[in-house]
């Protein structure tokens, strides 16, 4: 998998769903790009507010390619 540089990552999490689908439609992005960076997050805030009972991420990187 290649590394995403960290500015790219911040922007994609400050995206709005629009901006995200502009994004995918040019090509500067991927949806597995996507998936990664918001499992990732979901990851790490998710479970720091125990607000994830269940994740299906490896389902979801299968959808996305």
């Amino acid at each position: 998998m290649e590394k995403i540089s960290k500015e790219k990552i911040e922007k994609i999490i400050d995206s709005t769903a629009t901006e995200l689908a502009q994004m995918l439609n040019k090509g500067d992005t991927t949806s597995v790009e996507l998936v990664n960076i918001f499992a990732y997050r979901a990851g790490t805030v998710g479970h720091q507010l125990t607000a994830i009972t269940e994740d299906n991420f490896v389902e979801a990187l299968k959808m996305a390619k």
